[in-house]
């Protein structure tokens, strides 16, 4: 599958930029192919056992290397396992049962490595030349010959409400999916993509770094650290460089419309295709993002809301290029007797188009939707692109439940909830993402941090926390503003709540590499830390 893609000449590559949008390195991906043959023959030869069918992990901060190391490993015919540096020692013995014999990680990482991957070995990679522990004056190798049903890559799921499901992923998967985003986004040669997304997530990984190379466009990688640092860097790239496609999860939208920086030398006419998803989409941060950047030529309707996951290597479905944000009412509606107080849900696509991949609703509870005509249920997906992960439950003929309520209106479908998210509260079923957006609603501070969970009270019930947090300020949150927080959810979702708030520093409410708000984590954060409940 992935031998057609590597022989096909290559006339683009991929520009690595800095936080102020300069250019750190340039590399073609006729070098990039060069370079991964030739590391995979030197891997080869320094760990012999390093070839089709060993799981070797990828443990990289520079995005340009981790993609050389990726190659190679699909030039060996090995499975690739990527993994954030930071996450290596918590998920060792995740690695371990997912059968990794080697880890290979650049230079500056290796200390601790070697400790934390006890009885597996660990190789480093130098630059974009290859292991210089290797024997020189090896030859390059040709792409390994893989069966479709191969397993090429481990993707770690976000584990928002627990630890990662290890997702793996056949040739092709993800040569479908990349086919498939290609033709909704309607990518060419001449297109410019931009991503600063993880390369350790799917949407980072096969939406930004991986698609351009599959239509030999100029891929523009940013890091994911200089847009936390400074949100508008990722819009200067796309001004500076005239970039037609890039994307992120909703809060990335939200930090550009609230960062407080100057825009008035930016020009974002160029960006057609401004994709959205990994997270609820919701129409008043997107409305704040347009309204701001509107002033500097960013079109509404080159907003893309799609919706995704990985065990579909990523792409499901989008909205249409150039249609924008289309909503319908959702006020106090309720969906397979989830309580949704939102003021509307986002259309994620059409289903049914050739060449998509399939999704339909399954019926779970009853039945209450928002409309007569609407059905609602949870999400399974089918398809080439779709594989099987050890924590999702498959269905019949391939059909994989995602565990996410969607809605259908027509052949338009809208995400509703994720199942892992609704809790019990008093025999009644309520999603945590509600509760969420009405303490939002209710604080009207874009910049502040919202993330509810449940926890165990004395005399076993459970109680539903809301912890607050705000990235530069310390958010004043007194008896008063914490009497009209707590009313509005009672009044719109019957919950009683209890409320934390957190000093900007050190982050407590955590997020996946997607974005998606890490419940567990925070919960514990919350917790086990004596601070004031208001």
């Amino acid at each position: 599958m992935f031998e057609a893609i590597f022989d096909t000449p290559k006339t683009s590559g991929y520009v690595l930029l800095d936080r102020r949008s300069e250019v750190v390195q340039e590399l073609s991906y006729e070098r990039l192919v060069q370079v991964s043959r030739q590391g995979a023959a030197e891997l080869s030869a320094a760990f012999p056992s390093a070839s089709a069918g060993s799981v070797v992990v990828l443990v990289f901060n520079d995005p340009l290397k981790f993609v050389a190391a990726l190659f190679a490993c699909v030039y060996l015919g090995a499975t690739a396992l990527p993994v954030a540096p930071r996450q290596v020692r918590r998920l060792a013995s995740r690695l371990r049962a997912a059968g990794a014999t080697l880890v290979v990680a650049e230079q500056a990482l290796l200390p601790g490595l070697t400790d934390a991957m006890e009885g597996v070995a660990v190789l480093g990679w130098s630059g974009c030349a290859p292991l210089g522990a290797a024997a020189k004056g090896v030859g390059g190798v040709g792409p390994a010959p893989q069966s479709e049903h191969e397993v090429a890559l481990i993707q770690l799921s976000s584990g928002t409400t627990g630890e990662p499901n290890t997702i793996e992923l056949s040739p092709r998967n993800i040569c479908s999916n990349e086919r498939i985003i290609a033709r909704h986004f309607g990518h060419t040669s001449a297109s410019r993509v931009l991503g600063w997304l993880p390369h350790t997530h799917d949407m980072g990984l096969f939406g930004t770094l991986l698609q351009p190379f599959f239509v030999d466009c100029v891929g523009y990688v940013a890091r994911p650290n200089d847009f936390v640092r400074e949100p508008l860097s990722w819009l200067r790239g796309i001004s500076r460089f005239a970039v037609t496609t890039s994307g992120a999860p909703t809060f990335a939208y939200a930090s550009c419309a609230c960062d407080p920086g100057f825009i008035d030398e930016l020009d974002l006419s160029s960006w057609d295709v401004a994709f959205v998803g990994a997270e609820p989409v919701q129409t008043a941060v997107l409305g704040r993002f347009c309204d701001r950047f509107g002033a500097v030529g960013f079109d509404p309707k080159a907003l893309m809301p799609c919706y995704g996951l990985a065990e579909a290597a990523l792409f499901v479905t989008g909205e249409r290029r150039g249609a924008g944000v289309r909503s319908i009412p959702c006020a106090n509606g309720l969906v397979d007797g989830v309580t949704l107080v939102t003021p509307d849900v986002v259309c994620v696509g059409s289903i049914g188009e050739p060449g998509k991949t399939r999704v339909r609703l399954r019926r779970a509870g009853t039945l209450r939707a928002t409309h007569p005509g609407d059905l609602a249920g949870e999400i399974l997906v089918a398809g080439p692109s779709v594989t099987r992960s050890d924590g999702v439950a498959g269905t019949d003929n391939g059909w994989v439940a995602t565990g996410d309520l969607g809605l259908l209106r027509g052949r338009r479908l809208y995400v509703c909830a994720r199942l892992k998210d609704v809790i019990k509260v008093r025999g009644r079923s309520v999603s945590l993402a509600e509760i969420d957006q009405c303490v939002a609603a209710t604080l009207e501070d874009p910049t502040v941090h919202v993330c509810s969970f449940d926890a165990p009270e004395p005399g076993g019930s459970n109680a539903v926390w809301v912890a607050l947090q705000s990235d530069h300020v310390r958010i004043e949150c007194d008896e008063t503003l914490g009497r009209r927080i707590k009313a509005a959810v009672l009044a719109d979702l019957g919950v009683s709540i209890r409320l934390r708030v957190f000093p900007p520093r050190p982050r407590r409410i955590v997020r996946t590499a997607s974005g998606k708000l890490n419940r567990i984590a925070t919960r514990e954060a919350c917790l086990l830390e004596p601070i004031a409940v208001v």
